[in-house]
């Protein structure tokens, strides 16, 4: 079975068995597979890369929110 991004990062013990945390690195890699999709269309792309985007952003804050909390 080939392994996806999200199986990479938990093996390394990056991602937390936080299930919130989880969802966004899921959805993230949802993203990517959207972003790099050889039909997409422009509005469509704006689209995905916002919404990856914006997935960071929450990914990152998420972060930085359970660190200050440890």
């Amino acid at each position: 079975m080939e392994k996806n991004g999200y199986d990479i990062l938990k093996e390394v013990s990056i991602v937390t068995t936080d299930k919130h945390m989880e969802d966004i690195m899921r959805e993230l890699e949802h993203c990517d597979d959207m972003l790099y999709n050889e039909n997409l269309s422009a509005a469509n792309y704006i689209h995905w890369k916002a919404r990856k985007d914006t997935l960071i952003e929450m990914r990152d804050s998420y972060s930085n929110w359970l660190n200050k909390k440890e």
